[in-house]
């Protein structure tokens, strides 16, 4: 069994470590080699056992985390445990699938788990004909304004979302071929935040909003209950539809059990299709940057092929400054 590290920490979120055992980590070129003044030479080491593999902490000046808690001596590792040292943070041997924003900045882990979540209730469960699902006047002003006005339409519409109900963790995710893809907009008080597949999945397959009230009591997740899914308790979760299909999946998370109401869910099914709206311009933005990109590299092809096409005479091919395109804005 080969042993893995991925980087969840602000240095190179995602990067994979494979871990050729015995292993010493530390600032040491012989060691699996850290950039960071907080880390000793020779850190900590992992190790194969019988059971498994361990962690073992090298006397370092800053010493091993493991979840969170500091340990000392010799320490078993599991699927998905949070490794630290110094202001490095890494998965060990991970199950989830990392979806890092852009920046790299932060990421969302698709979490693997081996049961369908319990005790989840619906946005139109139970939903009276004559009371349908509406969005208060002052959310509904700000979401709208939010859309037409602001440069990130997604990220604006979440924080009128936060300011609106509260919540953790946030994410806007992009869908494709029926699976979660690519992460669109993030709000977390944390780099990460934790998201599981089949919740994913399910609202993906049935187009409906979901709450499920404890996520960490019904589901199983593979490696067990590490801290990476001990995040993962209230949730709510709405499918963004666009053209007859799910194009996106707005999450919510809350650290606590039973944190969102049934209003909440009816509030987030209500708000899915302005979320659907910021998405259709986000990809049509995109799609419009492309084209502005592929077009102004075509008129730097065509004014160069022109300028070298029409060398001056008894001379070289040169290219003078008024045959340089002009910028494309």
């Amino acid at each position: 069994m080969k042993a893995l590290l991925v980087s969840t920490g602000k240095h190179g979120l995602g990067r994979k470590y494979p871990i050729v055992l015995p292993c010493i980590m530390g600032r040491h070129q012989d060691c699996v080699q850290l950039v960071d003044e907080k880390i000793s030479k020779r850190h900590a080491s992992i190790r194969k056992t019988g059971k498994g593999f361990e962690v073992e902490d090298l006397h370092s000046l800053n010493g091993v985390f493991v979840n969170g808690k500091r340990v000392t001596g010799k320490y078993p590792l599991v699927a998905n445990d949070v490794l630290s040292l110094g202001e490095q943070e890494f998965l060990f041997n991970p199950t989830v699938e990392i979806l890092p924003v852009d920046d790299g900045s932060r990421a969302v882990f698709l979490l693997e788990d081996q049961t369908q979540p319990q005790g989840m209730s619906f946005a139109d469960e139970d939903q009276d004909q004559e009371d349908p699902v509406k969005m208060p006047m002052g959310f509904f002003e700000k979401s709208m304004s939010a859309l037409a006005s602001d440069k990130d339409p997604l990220a604006a519409i979440l924080k009128v979302l936060n300011d609106w109900i509260g919540f953790d963790s946030a994410a806007v995710l992009a869908v494709r071929r029926g699976k979660v893809a690519e992460v669109l907009a993030i709000q977390s008080r944390t780099r990460t935040l934790s998201f599981s597949k089949s919740i994913s999945q399910w609202t993906i397959a049935n187009s409906r909003a979901i709450k499920i009230s404890d996520a960490m009591s019904d589901m199983d997740f593979k490696g067990g209950k590490s801290i990476v899914s001990s995040r993962l308790r209230s949730v709510l979760a709405a499918p963004l539809r666009l053209e007859g299909k799910t194009s996106g999946v707005v999450f919510l998370s809350a650290n606590r059990s039973d944190f969102f109401s049934g209003k909440d869910l009816k509030l987030i099914s209500a708000v899915a299709p302005v979320f659907a709206a910021a998405l259709a311009l986000t990809k049509n933005n995109a799609r419009a940057t492309i084209e502005a990109e592929a077009i102004s590299v075509h008129r730097q092809d065509q004014c160069l092929s022109s300028a070298i096409a029409r060398p001056a005479k008894n001379s070289e091919p040169t290219l003078k400054k008024s045959h340089l395109p002009r910028p494309v804005y």
